[in-house]
C-alpha cells in the first residue's frame, strides 16, 4: 500500500524535512507506528513557495486488510521544529 503526500513551505526561509512517521491502528488509542515503512521524497530541502512529494510504501501480508486509520506526521528538521500531522485517514 502507498501513501503519496505532498509538503509546501509558506514561510519566507527555507526549511527541511526530518522523519517522516506513519501510525496506524483501529482508533486513537490503539495507534502505533507502522514498522520498516519505505519512504521516498523528491527532496528534503524545501526552499520558500516550493514542495516536496513523498510516498510511503507499507507492506501488507497476503489477505492483510488495511488498518481502519492511518496518521502521518512529518517532522522539520532545523527552523522551529514544527510537526505537521494528518489524522485518521484510511482506504
Amino acid at each position: 500500500m502507498y501513501i503519496k503526500f505532498g509538503v509546501e513551505n509558506r514561510a519566507r526561509l527555507p526549511t527541511d524535512i526530518g522523519d517522516v512517521t506513519v501510525k496506524q491502528g483501529q482508533g486513537s488509542a490503539t495507534m502505533a507506528a507502522v514498522t520498516d515503512p519505505q519512504e521516498y521524497l523528491s527532496t528534503r530541502h524545501i526552499e520558500f513557495r516550493d514542495t516536496a512529494t513523498g510516498v510511503i510504501g507499507i507492506r501488507l501480508a497476503d489477505g492483510e486488510e488495511p488498518a481502519r486509520r492511518y496518521d502521518l506526521i512529518v517532522n522539520e528538521r532545523g527552523g522551529k521544529g514544527r510537526e505537521l500531522t494528518v489524522s485518521g485517514f484510511g482506504f
